[in-house]
Order: structure tokens, then C-alpha cells, then sequence
């Protein structure tokens, strides 16, 4: 893929969009493509708030468990 910002042939944009699709498709989280302009695409990830909270969180005994961040918790 090219490092620079100069303008590419069609057929080297295409190639590079197989290469970037090729390689989202590996995410294991929600993904979406927002837009595409100007050779960049957008995406937006989504985050699940399970996977946001740190070890600290749970330490501090305000999390225990998953099932307390998923609302089954005790």
C-alpha cells in the first residue's frame, strides 16, 4: 500500500480497498463504514462496555463479575 498522499490509478485503488476490507474482516469487533473520500475510508468501531471496563474497576468492588456490567449480577 502506498505511504504518500499522491494520486493513485483506479486499479491501484481497488487493490487497495481488497487489501483493507481483507484486513477488517479479522476485527472481532462491530464495525461499520461510515464513508469514503479522498482514497480514505471511515470506519467506526463499536466497543462493547464489557470489554471497557479495567481491572482497576473490579478491584475497586464496584464490578465483580461480567454479570454485574450486563445487569445480572447480585
Amino acid at each position: 500500500m502506498q505511504s504518500t498522499m499522491t494520486p493513485i490509478n483506479k486499479t491501484e485503488q481497488v487493490e487497495a480497498m481488497e487489501q483493507f476490507l481483507a484486513w477488517i474482516k479479522t476485527c472481532p469487533y462491530p464495525y461499520g463504514i461510515s464513508s469514503m473520500s479522498g482514497g480514505f475510508m471511515h470506519v467506526k468501531f463499536m466497543i462493547p462496555a464489557a470489554q471497557m471496563y479495567t481491572l482497576a474497576d473490579a478491584k475497586s468492588g464496584d464490578i465483580t463479575s461480567l454479570d454485574d456490567i450486563n445487569g445480572g449480577g447480585a
